[in-house]
């Protein structure tokens, strides 16, 4: 889940510390303060087990700190140094970890940039290769099969071409299959009795780029 650092003095605290850089940050956990933490715990929605802990015996927040967070650890008595320093080292191997994560969350983002600009540059190529307004099928069929590639693969594929002067719409249904795709005109609909109709159309002629009516 995610925390609001401010909700108690043990968050409010860690965060102090890690944005001074600190290596450690410790908080006793003792009694009533034990109890409204856990009891602010319990608030938050993703936390809601934690208020079994307010009458656990007290205890001692541990939180080893790096550059993007800390590992936190909690125990009955504090650490002897000896094992602070384990844990310190281990810190450092997670943070290493974790940079190489964001490294490689990195990668495959630009990765999968690529992959999508170059399905963009063949529907592309396919929009210039028109010779007339009966290519519109195979080009615009070619924009969903590049969709499939991608793994964009909802219930069903579909077009809806919309003028100004009316709120009848013209209809295509997608099909798209292993061997490619097909696009087929199937009618019309007017954009009209239904709240879903009704604002797609609208939402159209306000020129917004996505609508979302579920």
């Amino acid at each position: 889940g995610k925390l609001d650092m401010t909700i108690h003095p043990l968050l409010s605290g860690l965060f102090q510390a890690w944005k001074q850089k600190e290596d450690i940050f410790e908080y006793p956990l003792v009694g009533q303060d034990k109890y409204d933490y856990y009891h602010t715990m319990a608030g938050v929605p993703s936390y809601t087990t934690y208020e079994q802990y307010a009458n656990s015996p007290d205890h001692t927040c541990n939180v080893f700190l790096f550059a993007e967070g800390g590992l936190y650890t909690f125990a009955l008595r504090p650490f002897p140094e000896e094992t602070k320093g384990v844990l310190k080292k281990f810190t450092s191997v997670f943070s290493l970890t974790f940079r190489r994560y964001q490294d490689l969350k990195n990668a495959e983002a630009q990765a999968r940039e690529a992959t999508i600009e170059a399905a963009l540059e063949r529907v592309r190529g396919k929009a210039m290769a028109m010779h007339s307004t009966a290519d519109l099928t195979a080009t615009v069929s070619t924009i969903f099969t590049e969709l499939r590639n991608l793994g964009i693969r909802p219930l069903r594929f579909g077009l809806g071409l919309l003028n100004r002067g009316s709120r009848n719409a013209a209809l295509y249904s997608a099909s798209v299959t292993d061997e490619g795709g097909n696009l087929q005109l199937v009618g019309s609909v007017l954009m009209q009795n239904h709240p879903v109709l009704e604002k797609l159309y609208d939402c159209w002629l306000q020129k917004e780029e996505t609508h979302f009516p579920i």
